[in-house]
């Protein structure tokens, strides 16, 4: 669903702007405007992607009755 379609998720847009004012960082929708999103090329997503998507920058969190000497090799393939 859209969020413009949404009445709670529009309030809470015209709210923090209201609050905060729209160029405070609270203000401002985390989702972005249409606009900004818009203006988002493929160019800007893999530039994004390649600053913050990478193996040193990343965790893994596994649970449950496993053993470490069953889950190494596992994640080692």
């Amino acid at each position: 669903m859209q969020e413009k379609d949404e009445p709670f998720a529009l309030a809470t847009r015209v709210l923090s702007a209201a609050l905060y004012g729209a160029r405070h960082t609270y203000g401002f929708p985390d989702s972005g405007t249409t606009e900004s999103v818009k203006a988002i090329s493929r160019e800007d997503l893999l530039h994004f992607w390649q600053q913050n998507y990478f193996p040193d920058n990343a965790a893994l969190i596994v649970t449950g009755n496993i053993k470490l000497a069953v889950l190494k090799p596992l994640l080692e393939k």
